[in-house]
This record gives C-alpha cells, structure tokens and sequence, in this order.
C-alpha cells in the first residue's frame, strides 16, 4: 500500500510537472479549446444534436464540464486535466499488459511508466479532446476488468464494464472496446457469474444508453443519427501503408531478425544461445529506441506507425516461443494495446497511434526482456527492473519532450519567442503563453465584443475557445467551422440560423482576418484585405451567413463583422 501511494504521488506530480512546464507553452484558437467550448453548450442547458451539431456523440462534451466548474481558469485546468488522464492511461496499460498490481512498482518500474507516458503525450497539445478520452476510458475499462475478474472485486469488474461504455460516448472508433468488454464478459459468467449477467449488460450500456435516452428525450435522435452517420469514415488504412516504412525500413528488418533471435534462443539452453538472446534483445531495443528517436515525438508521425508494427511481431514472437515450449496461447492482455492503438487512430487528422507510443515501447521491452530472462511476459514485478533497464533510452528520448517541444510548440512559435501570457485577455487562460500576436488576436475579439454588446456572438470560422473563456452565447450550432464537421444538415442549419438571428436581432458576428496559419506564423499584426472572407472560406459558408445578416458593418482591428442592437 506504501508503495501504491508514492507511485500516485510521483505520476501526479510529473503530470503536474508537465502540465504546467511543457504543455502551457503555445496555442492555436483551431481545435485547441473545442470539446470545452462544447462542454460550454453543455453548462449552458443546450442539448447535444438537437442544439448543436457533432459528427462524434458528444461524451467528452459532459466528462469536461468538470474543467470549467472547477474553481481557476478553466482552459489551463483542461490542460492539467488531460495531462493527468494520458499518466493514468499509461499507468493502467502497463499494468494490464505487465500483469502487475500497482503496489508492485518500485522505482526502476515507476521510471519505466513515467518515460512512456512522456512519450505518448509526445507533441501532441494537451487539452480537453475526445481521443485522449477515449483511451483514457478504454484503458481503465480493460485494467479494472482484468483485476476485478482476476480479484473476484464485482465493483472494480463493474467498474470497467462502466468504462467501456463511455469510451463509446467520445467518439465512434472506440465503440470495438464496448464490443471487447462484451465478450469478455460472456466469457465470465461462463465461468460462474450467470446470476449477474442481466445487471452486467445493463451497467456495459449504461453509459450510451444514457447518452441515447437524454438525446432522443428531447427530440434529437434523427438529427443525431444523421450527424454520427454523416462524416467521413476511415477504418486505419494509414496503419497498412507501406510509406509509412519510409526512413524506418533499416529499423524494421534489423528488429525483425534480432527479435527471432531473441525469440528462438529462448527455447535453448546453451551458454551461446543465451549470448545470442541477448545481443538480439539488446538489439532489438536498440531499434525501438531508434524509432523514437528518428520520429522525433512528431505529431501523428509513421514512428507511431513502426512501433505498432514491432509490436504485434513481439506478439507474434511470444506465441511461437510458447508454442515451441508447448504451452501455445495468445494473451489478450498484449493484443489489447494494438487494438486500442487501432482505435486510437481511426481520426480523420491524427491517424497514427502516437498517442501510445510510449506504451507500445514499454510492452516491445517487456517481451523482448522476457525472452532472456527466461519468465513469461506476465511473471511479475521481479522482471521490472531488467524491463525498466531496457528502456533507459527512452528515458532518453522521453526527456527529449521538452526540448522538442520548446522549438515545436502546436501551430505556434519556439518557446523564447512565447514571451505573452493570454491571462492579460481573459482570466480563464491565464498562465497560457503564447506570441504577442495571438494575444493581440484574441485581445482584438474582447474589444469588439465590448464595443459591441450583443446576446449572442459568433467568432468565424475558427475560435471556439473564446465562448467559454470569454462567457459568450454562440448562436450558430457549430463552434468550428471546419470543413469536416459539417456533417449531415449542418450548412441548412447554419443558414436558417443566421435568418433567424437577423430578424431578432442583438447580435454579433465576426470574421476573422488573420487565418490560423499566420498565428503560427507569429505574423498577426498583418490582417487579410479587411472585408474580404474568401482567403478562409473554402466551402463559401461565410460567404453565404454574411449575405444572410442586415446588420451594420463594422472593422474591429483584424476582424470584420455585422453587428445588429436587439429589434
């Protein structure tokens, strides 16, 4: 028990650490800010579907309403908040995948979760988002099913049943878990738990049943049908491509043979087969290593791709290693990762799993270590410290983040060029550092909307996060204007909108005339052809909203607008 605290407490305080010292350098107002704008709606009575439109059930929109009601600035508290979900994920992955309870953790096997969980929060902006989500739920619903079967604990079993269904409710690609937890749980009450298994069902479905009942209460089931239905599917192509080898190939081949090697030699007891084994495991983590290194911790980059690939050869390698002892068995426990970096990266602009990364290369060490140590991939915590020796590297690469990131920050400039803190606009971001440009950006959206009161206020195509941070009404029923998400009726609705507001009047709407790239760019200060919304305006929506509105037309620093005082 001891030792189960201070491994929460080291997890939370590099979370911390994180949050506060990487994460809070940067940002974009494009999807940074989103699903908190839509936990927003959420606080202000608004129902999903119905009143606003989604092209993934709308889940995180409720689990986030907890950034917002706690007391400090909620967008930083979103940043801590999904910094501390992607820790525990990696936590509850390592010990599914080690087979290993919490409290068999000593330091070396601490170092080991905390340098993977470095690595697959990678360069990826930690802020409220579905995906992170997703596997945040899905990796507690596997863990406490595990341990809850394995510890006949029915709450903690339950309680993973629970998780899996709402991993469902935060987007689409996660509904296979729910499909996983359904077998496994068949599977159990096969084994004697037949008395349970109507309540089991109905806490697996309570989550989206929930989610449906609320929805279709208030009448918005068809339109949630059609926007879930709607959008563009993919089903992780990317992960079968051979491009995605491009500048890892050497890596690939040199695994390959040396984690045969490794594997073969296993099964041998001689002096030269154990010096073989371990050359080849040495080899073979020197090639993960490689990987991570090489990817760079790049956003949705091939290394995820690569390690996913050396992964399920692992795997592989493991089951032909039992099969040759003559005890052949596929572990689930190692599948459920490559399956919930499949689901990870069904996405429609992240489409790699390198928000596992770290987890991956950990699970690639403690199956590759097996193989020389002599024990099963589940033998316990006296295996950690070879496994936590194995990934020293990656230690390497994992302190590598802040580096990384401080010359990469998302669609934002190197860290020394961040001297401007967004809390000087709105209390509700303070501590975000960014340029002065952005700052002015966002600094020019709180004039307008004070020079220009109006009950509702809408800030096109992009700036979601301004609702919550600046306690605005968005009359429109699409935060993000981006092609994508206008799935189903949206543009219709939108149009229809925009009718009815200017007939009622008290509005505001403005149009940006700095696209996000220039932000990035640092180059704020120089505005598009003041009037001319073309430059962002692929599908001509805005185009068409501003031939809807009578308002008077105004210039409020970079932006363009229509304002209309209420009829």
């Amino acid at each position: 028990m001891r030792w189960s605290w201070l491994n929460i407490s080291i997890f939370a305080l590099v979370s911390v650490w994180v949050a506060f010292f990487v994460e809070r350098f940067g940002f974009n107002p494009t999807d940074q800010g989103f699903v908190l704008a839509q936990s927003w709606r959420v606080l202000q009575g608004e129902i999903p579907h119905r009143d606003f439109i989604s092209a993934r059930p709308l889940g995180s929109a409720f689990f986030h309403v907890v950034d917002i009601v706690l007391p400090g600035p909620s967008y930083p508290a979103s940043v801590v908040i999904a910094t501390l979900q992607m820790m525990a994920a990696t936590v509850w992955l390592a010990l599914l995948t080690l087979r290993v309870k919490l409290d068999s953790l000593r330091f070396c096997g601490s170092v080991g979760v905390v340098v993977a969980a470095l690595v697959n929060i990678h360069l990826f902006p930690m802020n409220a988002w579905h995906t992170i989500d997703g596997i945040f739920f899905v990796a507690l619903g596997w863990w406490a099913l595990d341990r809850g079967a394995r510890g006949s604990s029915t709450w903690l079993f339950r309680l993973g049943l629970l998780a899996l269904g709402a991993a469902t409710t935060t987007k689409q690609s996660f509904a296979p878990a729910l499909v996983a937890g359904l077998i496994f749980l068949l599977i159990e009450h096969r084994r004697g738990r037949r008395d349970r298994l109507l309540l089991d069902l109905a806490i697996l479905a309570a989550c989206p049943a929930l989610y449906a009942i609320v929805v279709g209460a208030a009448n918005g089931g068809a339109q949630a049908l059609d926007q879930l239905t709607g959008g563009a599917g993919t089903v992780g192509d990317r992960l079968l491509s051979a491009e995605s080898a491009e500048g890892f190939g050497i890596y690939l081949v040199v695994f390959l043979v040396a984690c045969a090697v490794a594997a073969w030699t296993s099964t041998h007891g001689s002096v030269w087969a154990t010096i073989m084994g371990r050359c080849g495991a040495a080899a073979s983590l020197m090639c993960v290593l490689a990987v991570v290194v090489r990817g760079g911790l790049s956003r949705a980059g091939d290394w995820g791709i690569v390690l996913l690939w050396m992964l399920v050869l692992a795997i592989a390698f493991e089951f032909l290693k039992s099969a040759i002892r003559g005890r052949a068995r596929v572990q689930w426990r190692l599948l459920a990762l490559p399956f919930l970096a499949w689901m990870s990266s069904l996405s429609w602009g992240y489409d790699s799993p390198t928000l596992l990364g770290g987890s991956m290369a950990l699970s690639i060490a403690a199956i590759v270590v097996s193989f020389v140590s002599g024990d099963s991939v589940d033998a316990g915590g006296s295996r950690l410290v070879g496994v936590a020796a194995s990934v020293v590297g990656v230690l390497l690469s994992g302190s590598f983040l802040v580096a990384k990131q401080s010359v990469d920050a998302y669609r934002d400039q190197p860290r020394e060029l961040l001297t401007a803190s967004l809390g000087s606009v709105t209390a509700e971001m303070r501590g975000i550092r960014t340029t002065p440009a952005t700052v002015a950006y966002l600094a020019d959206i709180d004039r307008c909307v004070r020079t220009y009161p109006a009950r509702k206020v809408a800030v096109l195509p992009d700036n979601a996060v301004v609702y919550p941070a600046l306690n605005l009404t968005n009359p429109f029923p699409i935060d993000w204007m981006l092609p994508m998400e206008l799935v189903a009726d949206t543009r219709d609705r939108i149009l229809d909108t925009a009718t009815e507001m200017d007939s009622m009047g008290s509005y505001l709407v403005l149009f940006a005339g700095v696209t996000p790239e220039q932000l990035a760019e640092g180059d704020g200060a120089r505005g598009i052809d003041a009037g001319a919304v073309g430059p962002q305006d692929p599908t001509g929506l805005l185009g068409a909203i501003d031939s809807a509105l009578n308002g008077s037309r105004i210039t409020c620093g970079t932006f363009t607008g229509i304002w209309k005082e209420g009829v």
